[in-house]
C-alpha cells in the first residue's frame, strides 16, 4: 500500500513538475524572443505639397446643423397665412416674418 502511494506521489510530482517546467520554459523563450526582436520598420507615405485653387461652392448631399440658431415661437397660437422670409435670410429686429390667420386664433 505504501509502495503504491509513493509511486503515485512520484508520478504526480513528475507530471505537474513537467507541466510547470514546460510553462516556465515557454515563457522564458517568449521573453527572450521579444527582447531580441528589435523595432519594426516604419512605413511612411509622403507627397509634395502644392498650392491648389478650391471651388467656393461644392455640390453635396447631406444634412447641416447651424452652430448658432434660434427657435422662433409666436406668443399667439394660429395658422400661418403668409410667410415673409426664406430659409437662410438675415432678419433685422422688428421685421415682419409671418402673418397669422386671425380666424384660427383662439381667444384668451
Amino acid at each position: 500500500m505504501l509502495k503504491r502511494f509513493v509511486l503515485a506521489s512520484v508520478l504526480l510530482v513528475l507530471v505537474f513538475g513537467g507541466v510547470i517546467g514546460f510553462k516556465l520554459f515557454k515563457q522564458s523563450k517568449i521573453t527572450e524572443y521579444l527582447r531580441n526582436m528589435g523595432t519594426p520598420p516604419v512605413h511612411l507615405n509622403a507627397a509634395v505639397a502644392k498650392a491648389e485653387a478650391w471651388p467656393q461652392h461644392l455640390a453635396a448631399i447631406g444634412s447641416l446643423r447651424a452652430r448658432r440658431g434660434i427657435d422662433i415661437r409666436s406668443e399667439a397660437d394660429g395658422v400661418i397665412r403668409k410667410l415673409y422670409i426664406v430659409p437662410g435670410q438675415w432678419i433685422a429686429a422688428g421685421e415682419l416674418m409671418v402673418e397669422l390667420d386671425e380666424r384660427s386664433i383662439a381667444p384668451r
